[in-house]
């Protein structure tokens, strides 16, 4: 259905005919509850600090935009940004009603640690499209250490377990679920592992994506290629593997 959409819309452009986006992202918040090693966040910059809550845009304004971007049809809302959409919670809440009473698609990038039941059990009966949960380890040891504070593993973990029980109670497969997983030194030769963690919780997809330099304290996250290919090489090969068969 939208890539449906997309392809009418690059039809339209290319005959210089009026179009409006198809998707829209939006960031409630760039409040976090996690230190993440891999995040902009840690600059010291700044331009990088995360933004007050008084200088982020209102409740109303957020609801107006869903509003008007159904108005103008857009079809897809991705709420993801900086921070933990739900750091703030009760907004995030409500945006996700409003995009689904609209009829609109609903995508959210999360780090899975602020899941309680009564927001499974709302996302689940709404019909929420898609949940991408950043994840970079497959057990407390790695994860928690690229994704501290301790405990967050084990968050993520009950979250899955929440939407895995509760989606086969109402015979539900949506929210689909996905990983993201930031690939760095210390869980470059666990990626199988995740795969096979992944294949546990019922989650649909796994993207892996290098660490990008966002902050100085990024650098130490960095792996050695040539120090270690080969070895690499094989453990990627065996992840791949793992995938397939899943």
């Amino acid at each position: 259905m939208l890539k449906k959409l997309i392809a009418e819309n690059l039809y339209k452009w290319e005959k210089d005919l009026l179009a409006f986006p198809t998707q829209i992202s939006i960031t409630p918040t760039n409040l976090c509850n996690l230190k993440c090693r891999s995040c902009w966040q840690r600059d010291e910059l700044p331009c990088s600090n995360p933004h007050k809550a008084s200088a982020e845009l209102s409740d109303q304004k957020l609801f107006d935009i869903i509003s008007e971007a159904s108005e103008l049809g857009v079809r897809c809302v991705e709420l993801t940004g900086g921070g933990e959409p739900f750091a703030r919670k009760n907004t995030t809440i409500q945006l996700i009603e409003r995009i689904k009473n609209k009829g609109m698609i609903g995508w959210m990038t999360t780090n899975g640690t602020l899941f309680s039941e009564e927001i499974v059990r709302s996302m689940v009966d709404l019909g929420w499209d898609k949940l991408t949960i950043s994840l970079d380890g497959p057990n407390a040891e790695i994860n928690d250490f690229l994704r501290p504070p301790a405990g967050s593993f084990a968050k993520v973990l009950n979250a899955l377990e929440m939407f895995k029980e509760y989606k086969t109670s109402r015979n539900k497969n949506l929210p689909e679920i996905t990983f993201n997983v930031v690939v760095s030194k210390y869980n470059i030769h666990n990626l199988e592992n995740i795969i096979a963690l992944a294949d546990r919780y019922d989650v649909r997809g796994v993207t892996f994506e290098p660490v990008k330099v966002l902050a100085a304290s990024c650098n130490e996250l960095l792996i050695d290629f040539e120090k270690d290919y080969e070895r690499i090489i094989k453990k990627l090969q065996v992840t791949q593997e793992r995938a397939l068969k899943s």
